[in-house]
């Protein structure tokens, strides 16, 4: 059997990268859990940061927090999602808070979703 090498994505920290194999396997769909507290959005923000870095295009889908929360947050570590935001690097999805924003999930279908994001 061929061994199949697997481009991996950096978390954007080192120490975790190295505990999994050089980061997260390209192509992969990542749902990150856990209780209050524990770093699933530290971890996201880094993440979603080092795509920016790597002019990838990133798609944050919050589901307990809000966009500005998600965007203060960042500011916290220097990362200026804003400016990804305008530059068309990020797109983040608020999946459960209401509201007005047009990028809720509530105010969302499927398809339109999929235009959104492929814009």
């Amino acid at each position: 059997m061929e061994n199949m090498i697997v481009e991996r994505l950096s978390t954007g920290v080192r120490g975790l990268d190295e505990l999994i194999e050089g980061g997260i396997p390209r192509g992969f769909f990542v749902v990150v859990t856990g209780e209050p507290g524990c770093g699933k959005t530290v971890l996201c923000i880094h993440f979603i940061n080092q795509g920016i870095l790597e002019n990838d295009k990133n798609i944050y889908i919050t589901t307990e927090e809000s966009r500005d929360s998600i965007i203060n947050q960042a500011a916290q570590f220097n990362m200026d999602f804003n400016k990804a935001i305008a530059e068309k690097k990020l797109i983040i999805i608020d999946a459960l808070m209401g509201g007005e924003d047009p990028w809720t999930l509530k105010s969302l279908d499927l398809e339109a979703l999929v235009n959104k994001v492929i814009e």
